[in-house]
Order: structure tokens, then sequence, then C-alpha cells
């Protein structure tokens, strides 16, 4: 006699027990069984184990390649169960008389599939903390404000070679012409070209900056005067220099592209002991472009080195150089709402007498102390840029696209800047509640040289017309002041 059966196995009794009367009482039962899949195929290799009532131990064999099985065991209840791998187990209840036979037949549902799939982002691109935003270390998810943290490993892994590069994964910031002499960004939809950090201070002078040297950049969107002074609507974009560490490394890059660039990279790290570390980072590059007579050329080094004064004390000291000089190209002009029809590479003006330069030292002394609860930190930074560019600006297309207005002007910028900055802050606790209590100051002073020159064409007029398609000149200019420069 067999019980019912549970959800989906299934079984059919072939076998009468007519002679079950006459069998002595303690002859052994005897059963069979065949085990398929739900498309009535057999099932090799399932396991059948039958567990008497009693909790004693149970009696196990396994289907044949024609998904049969048998058993000879003595007679009572037991529980059937039958596993095969890709199916989902089944249980059963039989009650077997002494001397009977049966023949059942099961069917083993197909088991579900489950899946687990895990997508992280590789943990070098991650940065759990910063202090850029609020000048102590704070994690990123404690921020009240939209940042974006570009890593050295993904400026790496993605070629990165400019800011304009970086700003592109960056949501809310793009890269602006900057009239192809100077970075400039739209953050949040104001233009600016001065909103631009190095650990946490100004470095406001048009130019191209590189990254050979970074950490990491800071994309800081939204308002941020409380912070950083003067400017800021938009948001700002501070890069987060390397730093000497105590530790031996370096590796060296080495780049080569279409129309001729070539670019090397060096980075070297060397501990002289506990208390001394240095590192190096240098740069060069040259480099052509699709544009007609475009090149660039620049290079720079940045030593740094840390001391660990006392055992709560470390001051760091770095100094950048960097120059770069590259030609100054103004593209293309447009007509009647579209780019001109010139080749690509289409030059306009004198490419001999078109020029950008930018020479740029940065000196920065990073004091640190902790004492106890209380951390002080102090950074002085005193900057001098030399930075200058003339050039020559196509203008409006005549109405019959035969001519192309021309103007020409210089511009050259020397500055010093001096900054120091003074952070104090203590963490405190109320209970479970643990507080930051920050108090600061900045000192600093500007002091700029600016200088504008119109040119003259023939040291007579403003701007000259040239024809659509004989677009350079080597026409005398002379720049001198005008009545707006």
């Amino acid at each position: 006699m067999l019980s019912g059966n549970h959800g989906r196995l299934g079984f059919i009794l072939f076998a009468a027990t007519a002679f079950a009367q006459s069998a002595p009482p303690t002859a052994p039962a005897a059963i069979q069984g065949t085990v398929l899949d739900p498309s009535g195929k057999p099932i090799s290799g399932a396991v059948a184990v039958l567990t008497p009532a009693a909790g004693t131990s149970g009696y196990r064999t396994e289907s044949s390649a024609a998904g049969e099985f048998s058993l000879q065991i003595p007679a009572g209840p037991y529980l059937l169960e039958l596993s095969a791998p890709g199916f989902r187990p089944a249980h059963e209840l039989v009650s077997l008389n002494a001397g009977a036979a049966v023949n059942l037949r099961f069917t083993l549902d197909l088991a579900g599939v489950n899946t687990a799939l895990t997508v992280a982002e590789p943990t070098e691109y991650g940065v759990q903390t910063i202090q850029s935003a609020t000048r102590t270390p704070t994690p990123l998810r404690d921020v009240p404000q939209a940042i974006t943290v570009v890593t050295h490993e993904q400026v790496r892994d993605q070629l990165m070679m400019s800011i304009g590069d970086v700003v592109r994964y960056v949501p809310g910031i793009t890269s602006h012409q900057g009239e192809n002499n100077r970075d400039q960004l739209v953050i949040r939809g104001n233009s600016t070209s001065a909103d631009f950090f190095v650990n946490g201070i100004r470095d406001d002078v048009q130019y191209y900056r590189d990254l050979y040297n970074l950490e990491r950049v800071d994309a800081l969107k939204g308002p941020n005067a409380l912070v950083f002074g003067r400017g800021g609507g938009g948001g700002v974009v501070n890069r987060v220099t390397k730093e000497a560490g105590f530790g031996r490394f370096g590796e060296i890059q080495l780049q080569g592209g279409s129309y001729g660039n070539k670019r090397a990279m060096a980075d070297w790290n060397q501990d002289f002991g506990q208390r001394i570390a240095a590192r190096l980072n240098g740069m060069y590059e040259n480099s052509g472009s699709f544009r007609d007579y475009a090149n660039l050329e620049r290079f720079a080094v940045n030593p740094t080195a840390s001391l660990r004064a006392t055992e709560n004390t470390r001051i760091v000291l770095s100094y950048e150089h960097l120059w770069d000089g590259r030609k100054a190209d103004r593209g293309v002009p447009s007509y009647q709402g579209l780019p001109v029809t010139v080749p690509i590479g289409t030059f306009y003006g004198n490419p001999s007498d078109s020029s950008v330069h930018a020479r740029v030292n940065l000196g920065t002394v990073l004091l640190e102390h902790q004492r106890a609860r209380w951390s002080i930190r102090n950074r002085t930074q005193i900057a001098a840029y030399d930075r200058g560019y003339r050039n020559y600006v196509p203008g409006a297309v005549n109405p019959a696209a035969t001519a192309v207005l021309l103007s020409a002007y210089d511009n050259a910028i020397g500055r010093v800047n001096f900054f120091n900055q003074s952070d104090l802050s203590r963490t405190a606790f109320t209970g479970g509640v643990r507080h930051t209590i920050l108090g600061g100051a900045e000192l600093g002073r500007q002091s700029t040289d600016n200088f504008r020159n119109t040119g003259y064409f023939n040291n007579s007029a403003t701007s000259i017309s040239l024809p659509y398609d004989q677009t350079v000149t080597s026409i005398p200019t002379t720049f001198r002041q005008s009545a707006t420069d």
C-alpha cells in the first residue's frame, strides 16, 4: 500500500500483491522503480534512499542507464528520497508488506537556476574620504555636495592628458575652447578659467595644466565661496598632487602617437630611513597636430620631500616647474551658421608670429601636527607665473564667401601669488555622536601685471581681408596699444 503523492512526484503501481496473504510474515519486500525527467526520458545515476520510519540506517541504490533501480528490504514503512544532479529532490512515504513486490515510476522536476551577479567598480578608482570640500578628512557619503573624484589610476588607464580629458567623465562640467590657449570650463552653466586650485590653494592664471604629478582631481560642484573664497559660483576643480611616501618604487611611461606625438613621464620615490623620503615626478612632451603649423612642446619637474620631525609632526616640501609652449591657433571662422568649408587643417594668420607660452613655478611648505584630539595644518604656497600669447583671429566671412577678415592681438601676464592657510580642528563626542570642530584662516596676496596690445598690419590697419582660399599671411604686423587696450 502506498500513500498519496506530493507536488509533481507521481507514481504508478504495476504489480498486485494477491499472494501477500500466503507469504511468511518474515519474508522481505521488494521495491522496483523507474526515474524519469519531465520529458519522459530516464535519469541515470539518480540516488534512491529508503529510510525506515524507526530512524535506523537506510538503504541506498542508484538508477541504471534505463533509469531503473530495485531493492529487497525488510517490510515496513519507509521514507523514500530521490535525488539527481540538476533536478529537484523528491520525498515519498512508502509502506511495504512482507513478501510483497511493488513497481513504481517517478518524475523529477528540473531544478531552478539561481544566478548571482556582483558588479563593482575597480577598487583603485574608488576614493572613500577626501578633505577638499570640508578641510577635514570626511567620507564622501557625508559631504552634502555633488563631488566627482578622478584618480591617478583612471587617468592612466584612460590615457587622459589634460583637464579637458578629465571633465569628459565629470557630469555637470564641460570643457570650453578657451581660445585654444588655456583651460576653461563650464561648471553648471558658469564659464570660468579661474576656479582652479592645487591642494586647496588658488591656481587662477590661464594656462594648460598637466596631469603628470597628480594623485587625483576633485571636481566640486555648486557654490564653494565659504571654503575657497571668491569665485566658485558653479564649482571648483582641485588638483591633489603626489607626495613623497615611505617606500621605494618607480615607473617610466613612454607614449607615441600620430602627428609626431612623443611623451615621457617618470615617477620615482625613495625613503632614507624612517624620517625622510623623497619623490620626483617629471614629464616631457613634443607633438604636432592635425591642424597645419600647430605644435606644442612642454616639460615639467616636481620634486617633493617628506620629513617626520616627530612622531606627531610631518613636514612636506614641494616645488614644481612647468614650461608649456605651443602654436596659437584660433581655428576656422563660421559662414551662415556653420564652419567654413575648407580643409580641416586650414590655418588662418601668420604661423611664424603666433605663439603661446606659460612658465609656472610653485613652491609649497606643508606642516601638520597632531596632539591628542587636536590637529593643526598650515600650508604656505608661493607661485610665480609668466604667461603670454600672440594670435591672429579669423573673423567675418563676406556674403560671397570669397574673403575672410583677419585681426590680431597679444596679451601678457605676470603674477606672483602668496597664500598661507591655517586650519585648527578638534574631535569631540556627545554621547555616541562624534563631532569635528574646525576653525581656519587664509592670508593671501596677489601681484599682477597685465598688458595687451593690438596688431596693426603694415603699421596702419587693425584688420585685413584675406582671400577665402589663401589664409596664411606674412604681412608685417606691429603690436602696440590702442585706445581700448
